[in-house]
């Protein structure tokens, strides 16, 4: 299930990898498609903008991940002519640091929440939680 849902992910922004080799109607219609998922973070203008760094890219032997995308955009200074294509990044980029870390949050409460405590409040349940998940997050 978790595999599917992170394919079905990866597959939204694995085309912002492809642009030179796209052709510039399909990376309109990929744009377009990402553009609908994220209507509040990303515009329309993310069409031209993946379009024009599509033809930047052309021009760039290597190939680039996604992360070398993004850092090269940073780099280059290149955030201000593409800024939705940077927030598309930013959003592919964090998407699976988030869910790992609500993922170690529910197993901190599986342990705290034992067979042993369930009579405790709460409150107190609360409290161990954000003690156990705050020393975690010191050692890491």
């Amino acid at each position: 299930m978790r595999k599917t849902l992170y394919g079905a992910v990866i597959s939204n922004f694995a085309f912002l990898c492809k642009l030179d080799t796209m052709s510039e109607a399909d990376v309109r219609v990929n744009a377009i498609k990402l553009q609908k998922l994220y209507p509040i973070d990303l515009v329309d203008d993310l069409q031209e903008e993946c379009v024009l760094l599509k033809q930047l890219l052309t021009s760039h032997e290597n190939k680039m991940s996604l992360r070398q995308l993004n850092l090269c955009i940073k780099q280059k200074d290149l955030k201000e002519a593409f800024p939705y294509t940077e927030i598309a990044l930013r959003i592919f980029l964090c998407t699976a640091v988030t869910n790992c870390s609500a993922e170690r949050l529910f197993s901190v409460l599986k342990r705290i929440k034992n067979y042993l405590r369930s009579r405790k409040s709460e409150e107190r349940l609360n409290s161990l939680a954000i003690l156990n998940i705050e020393a975690y997050n010191k050692i890491h």
